[in-house]
């Protein structure tokens, strides 16, 4: 069983000893706020991420709709290890530019000039986005583990379920995929390609009848959007 970080929002009784030398807002409010998984980014104008301002939050889960947070994230090396760190998460997009990590001595990066290093948050996403931004290849079952661990607390679950199922399928572990894809179906799919997705595992398990009806209610919908 992988240990992730285990998010239950902030705890605000609980307090950690200040640095002997304040190094910037940004950090001593992380330090101040342990339990936070979730900050809510207040001015990003600064280039550089450690002079943001940022406050704690309540959140398990990157809530669905428009928002700017500093979320707890992992940083992973080809071995598959990983470390802590923090990552800016710009929703609805889930757009992604910094790392901040080694908070003793803080640094931080633009995301995508790590070559050998991944990035994933470590809280999962109510907000839909490219599964991308949670599939890392060093270590998947790290990134599925987040995953799950959002999705038994979410209520929503559609996007979640939506982003291990691709993962999963991406691993080529179909059974387990499709039963994301169909959790995500019940709870409301983001689009009829999620209907695709579920009649291709179908047919990859060799189950063709259940295939022809998810081809039966893609063609409808299809055909109830070419008459509006």
């Amino acid at each position: 069983m992988l240990t992730v970080f285990g998010l239950i929002g902030c705890n605000y009784s609980k307090k950690k000893e200040s640095m002997e030398k304040p190094i910037s807002k940004l950090i001593n409010t992380i330090q101040a706020n342990p339990d936070c998984g979730i900050f809510e980014i207040l001015n990003s104008d600064n280039d550089n991420p450690i002079e943001w301002e940022i406050k704690p939050t309540t959140l398990q889960l990157i809530p669905n709709g428009e928002g700017n947070y500093l979320t707890k994230a992992y940083r992973i090396e080809k071995n598959g290890l990983y470390k802590s760190a923090y990552i800016n998460v710009s929703t609805p997009e889930r757009i992604i530019d910094f790392v901040i990590y080694d908070l003793k001595k803080p640094s931080y990066s633009y995301t995508y000039n790590s070559i050998n290093i991944e990035v994933i948050p470590a809280v999962a996403s109510d907000c839909f986005g490219s599964y991308e931004v949670y599939y890392s290849r060093n270590n998947p079952d790290l990134s599925i583990e987040v995953l799950k661990q959002g999705l038994e607390i979410s209520k929503e679950k559609n996007v979640i379920a939506e982003d291990l199922g691709y993962i999963l399928r991406d691993e080529d572990r179909p059974k387990e995929a499709l039963k994301y894809f169909l959790i995500s179906e019940e709870y409301g799919a983001s689009s009829e390609f999620i209907l695709g997705e579920i009649e291709r595992i179908y047919r990859i398990l060799g189950s063709n009848e259940k295939a022809d009806e998810y081809k039966l209610k893609m063609d409808e919908i299809k055909t109830a959007g070419n008459k509006t």
